[in-house]
Parts: structure tokens; C-alpha cells; sequence
């Protein structure tokens, strides 16, 4: 039996990402709290920022307003794109979604005269290439500042100078959303694909999200330039994207690519919504979620554990994981009824069948 090693299923491949994302996003929709609040992300942001809890109390409802009129730019844009093609939510629809850990995308040197001197040579090869594939629909601008990239690498990154990903960037415009949607295909790094009317709308809301950037600070007083950038760019990053993706950000982290993960973890708000029906996950019960395949698995234990008051049925327990443990190849129910006896599988069976489903 030797050819049986142990594998843990990372999310290696496109395919085995999406799948992963799939059910995240599944979760994200039955068990998630995905309407936006000013009180969840108050509590977010004084989790990240070290403050006391309440102490952020109705402090961010004065970004409402610009954020509102932002939003009503952007609407008017999609309900002119649903009515110029009637395909339009289907295309969006079809693109899968592709994430990585934060981890994973990193340049791939930690010295920023590298990194600049890679981005050069990417920017002549690439942007002769989208310009020779799109002609005027492609802008390739200068390198990212190098002040305005270092900024940014100590406020977004912590300081972690291989976490940077635009030091060059380019943007790719079409008049249409079936355009864009034959042209995200071909994206292999940091490349903003936009509908012609999406530019404009960015151009209109710059200055309601200059509002924003200049109000968060003054609500951020007493934390240092360094924390409030930081934390100014958190609460960005989150009014631009909708709270179903800030779930599945968070929970893809946890799960650290292990598809397992995410399915044991579907179980257990499964039974979690039995128990307590119309609960949903907000950002405290988010960041409650226990951190990787490891964590859900002692989680569980510590749970099962508790709630078991014979000792007999302890020891069967035991006896069961064990056999798991230290089995070369998966076992049938037959073959562990037979060292178990058919009583003894069956209790164990039904108290850990979350950790060790039974086919």
C-alpha cells in the first residue's frame, strides 16, 4: 500500500478554483448576510483597526451620500447596456469567477528596482501586443509613480513590496459589453477591460469618491497617517464591490485553497441554520469561521466531544477516527461494521458524519 500517500486538495487549477468558488458563492447566497450595512462594516472596520467595539457607532453614515449619487452614475450605465442587449446578464453570468489567495499573487521579487525593471520589459513587449490586437481601444500609460506606488504599498500592502500588481497597467475600452466580454479571455495579468460608458461614469463619480477619501481620515482621528491610509483603503475596496464578494474574499482566505474545507464548512451552517433558523453570517460570525482544514476539523472535535457523556461511546469514537486515520485506502461501511459491530458504526456514524461523510 504503499503507492497511498495523503493529499490535501489545493485549488491548483482554474477548474478546481472555480469549483471552489462556486460553492463559496453558494454559501455566500443561502447563509450570508449580503445586504450591505453601515453597522457591519463598522464592525469590520474596528476589528482591522484595533478600536474599541461601538466605538465607530453611525461615524460612517456620513459616506452615504456621495456613495449613493456614485451608485445612481453607475445603474444608469447597466440599465442602458440591458436595454442595448438583451444578453447582457447572461454573458455576465457565464464568466467564471477567478480568485487566488492573496498569497499566491505576488511578484516575484520583494525589490521594488526589480519589480520596475520587469514591469519596462513587460510594457514594450505587451503593449505592442494589444496595441497590434486593438489598436485605440488599448491605453498603455507610463509605469505607476514611483512615489504613488510606494504610497500605496504601505497603506493597501503592509509594507510588502511583492504584493503590488499595477506598476503597469493598461486599459482596454470597447463599445460594447459583448466586446468586453470576447476580450476578458485573453487576460493573463492586471488589465482593465471597460465599456466606453463605465470611463465616463468614472470620470463623474471621481470627485464623489474624493468626498470619500478625504471624509474617512477625519473620521479616523487619533490613529496614525500609516493606520488611517490603511484602513481608508479597506473601506474603499468594500463600497466598490458588493458584500456577496467581501464574503467569499474572506471565506476563500480561510479555507486556505482546500476544497474540503469549503464543504465541510457548507455542512456546518447547514446545521447551524436548523438550529437557528433565518440566522445569517454577518461580519462577526464571518470572522467566528474557523481558519483552514485544521481549524474546522479541532472546531468540531472540541464540539462533538463535549456533548458525548458515555465513555463507551468515546471509545468507539475514538476507535472509529483512528481507523480512519491510519487506513491505506478508503474503507467500505462493511469492512468497519465488521471491526466495529453494526451498533457501534451507526452511532458513530451519525455524530461524525460531518467530519467523515459515509458513502
Amino acid at each position: 500500500m504503499s503507492q497511498h500517500k495523503p493529499v490535501e486538495l489545493r485549488v491548483d487549477s482554474n477548474e478546481q478554483q472555480h469549483d471552489i468558488l462556486t460553492m463559496l458563492y453558494r454559501i455566500a447566497q443561502e447563509h450570508g448576510d449580503t445586504s450591505f450595512s453601515w453597522e457591519n462594516l463598522e464592525r469590520e472596520v474596528e476589528s482591522k483597526a484595533g478600536l474599541p467595539k461601538g466605538s465607530l457607532n453611525e461615524k460612517l453614515h456620513q459616506l452615504e451620500a456621495p456613495l449613493v449619487a456614485s451608485k445612481r452614475v453607475y445603474d444608469k450605465v447597466l440599465v442602458a447596456e440591458r436595454k442595448k442587449d438583451s444578453s447582457f446578464d447572461e454573458m455576465v453570468d457565464s464568466i467564471p469567477m477567478i480568485k487566488s489567495l492573496h498569497s499566491q499573487l505576488t511578484q516575484p521579487s520583494n525589490n521594488l528596482d526589480t519589480t520596475y525593471a520587469q514591469a519596462r520589459v513587460v510594457k514594450e513587449a505587451m503593449g505592442k501586443h494589444f496595441k497590434d490586437r486593438w489598436g485605440d481601444a488599448a491605453i498603455i500609460p507610463e509605469l505607476k509613480d514611483r512615489a504613488d506606488a510606494e504610497r500605496k504599498i504601505e497603506d493597501k500592502y503592509f509594507g510588502k513590496k511583492n504584493e503590488i500588481k499595477d506598476i503597469f497597467r493598461c486599459t482596454l475600452k470597447f463599445s460594447s459589453f459583448k466586446e468586453v466580454f470576447e476580450g476578458w479571455t485573453f487576460h493573463i495579468f492586471e488589465i482593465q477591460l471597460h465599456l466606453n460608458a463605465i470611463l465616463v461614469a468614472k470620470e463623474e463619480v471621481h470627485d464623489l469618491y474624493n468626498t470619500i477619501r478625504v471624509t474617512i481620515p477625519t473620521i479616523m482621528a487619533g490613529l496614525t497617517v500609516e493606520k488611517s491610509n490603511q484602513i481608508k483603503e479597506h473601506i474603499l475596496g468594500r463600497l466598490r464591490n458588493s458584500m456577496t464578494d467581501g464574503i467569499i474574499d474572506i471565506l476563500f482566505e480561510k479555507s486556505g485553497g482546500v476544497f474540503l474545507f469549503a464543504r465541510l464548512l457548507e455542512e456546518k451552517l447547514k446545521q447551524e441554520a436548523l438550529n437557528n433558523p433565518g440566522s445569517k453570517l454577518d461580519f462577526v460570525h464571518l470572522e467566528a469561521q474557523p481558519e483552514g482544514l485544521h481549524g474546522i476539523y479541532s472546531e468540531n472535535m472540541d464540539r462533538i466531544f463535549a456533548e458525548i457523556a458515555s465513555n463507551i461511546f468515546r471509545i468507539n469514537c475514538f476507535v472509529f477516527i483512528s481507523l480512519m486515520c491510519a487506513a491505506q485506502e478508503p474503507l467500505t461501511q462493511r469492512m468497519v461494521e465488521e471491526i466495529m459491530g453494526k451498533d457501534a458504526f451507526r452511532q458513530v456514524k451519525e455524530k461524525l458524519s460531518l467530519l467523515f461523510p459515509a458513502g
